[in-house]
């Protein structure tokens, strides 16, 4: 045909938005191997959330508040530990994490407790931990 049309040559990465500048590139192989394995971290997510749920839920029964403080640290535990989680799984995978459906259920998890924080936080509505630390159990 036409030996004087270059052709443009294929990209190596078929998605773009994991494409990499070589900074970031290292940044990312350094999270990938010295940050701890995914699973473990959420696990450890899931185990606060749910010592807060059970004591909410205890605190609300027997309305002791060192059982609804046990909750409020344990419920910000989880979040700083949901928080790096969400982080990590951004810089390992090079895009936000709502992209498939583990990604995106954590982070509707990590949102919900975002607002039930600010919500703690803004109108003391404590006994509303009940209703939505709860669902962490299921």
């Amino acid at each position: 045909m036409h030996d004087d049309l270059e052709t443009e040559p294929v990209p190596e990465n078929p998605f773009p938005c994991r494409a990499f500048s070589p900074q970031l590139e290292l940044v990312r192989r350094f999270a990938a191997q010295s940050l701890p394995k995914m699973r473990s971290l959420l696990l450890a997510v899931l185990a606060a959330y749910v010592v807060s749920a059970i004591h909410a839920v205890l605190a609300f029964l027997n309305k002791r508040r060192a059982l609804q403080r046990v909750s409020e640290w344990a419920m910000a535990a989880g979040f700083v530990l949901h928080t790096a989680a969400l982080i990590a799984d951004w810089v390992i995978d090079g895009h936000y994490p709502l992209f498939y459906r583990r990604e995106t259920l954590s982070f509707l998890a990590w949102t919900l407790v975002a607002s039930y924080a600010l919500v703690l936080y803004r109108y003391r509505a404590r006994p509303l931990g009940v209703v939505t630390l709860r669902w962490f159990l299921f």
